[in-house]
């Protein structure tokens, strides 16, 4: 419970440090590994001030693959803010020139839940995630954009893993997981679509 205090803590801080904001405008995003993870979903950004933007989004997949014998459940919420090199100026991270377009770094949260019973040894739990993000919005066409972010950080592991044990036709836990540790925290390819609003 500390590890989420301390995230949204972090990040509610970071936003307050650029909240004379002039809100103008918010987008929809899909995050591509989610899909491949089994795990569709969809989330949405806020932007203001030329530059910050907050994102939010989350996924959930269920899949029952073989009579419930052989299943995956994966489901995922993220946070990110975010402070873009460029607010409408033509220069080297921002070639276009275009607000929320080019390079941006900022400070990023996950929580990743999931339930995996595809082998006859699984696991179950979660992996929270926080830390710094470098990354680049691709201008496609119109308001369209691919977003690309990679990042390191914090991540505290708390899941089991379970070895099915057929004489008695149960799970028996075989490892727990639970602590800290340094590590890749996003891995990111979305794609965007921003609404802007004219002032």
């Amino acid at each position: 419970m500390k590890q989420i205090k301390y995230l949204l803590l972090t990040i509610m801080l970071f936003a307050c440090g650029t909240v004379r904001a002039q809100f103008d405008g918010f987008g929809l995003r899909t995050q591509l590994p989610q899909w491949v993870f089994l795990s569709p979903g969809a989330g949405f950004d806020i932007s203001w001030n030329g530059r910050y933007m907050v994102s939010a989004f989350g996924s959930y997949g269920d899949w029952d693959i073989s009579h419930d014998t052989k299943w995956i459940t994966i489901s995922t919420v993220g946070v990110d803010v975010r402070r873009y090199f460029s607010d409408g100026v033509v220069n080297w991270a921002n070639p276009n020139g275009k607000n929320y377009f080019g390079m941006y770094l900022g400070l990023a949260g996950r929580l990743f839940n999931f339930n995996n019973h595809l082998t006859s040894t699984h696991s179950q739990g979660n992996i929270w995630t926080v830390g710094p993000i470098v990354g680049y919005n691709f201008h496609l066409q119109g308001n369209w954009a691919i977003d690309a972010s990679l990042g390191m950080g914090y991540c505290y592991d708390n899941y089991t893993r379970y070895k099915w044990y057929p004489p008695m036709e149960t799970n028996r836990k075989t490892k727990e997981v639970k602590g800290s540790r340094f590590g890749l925290t996003d891995v990111s390819v979305a794609i965007t679509y921003r609404f802007s609003i004219e002032n």
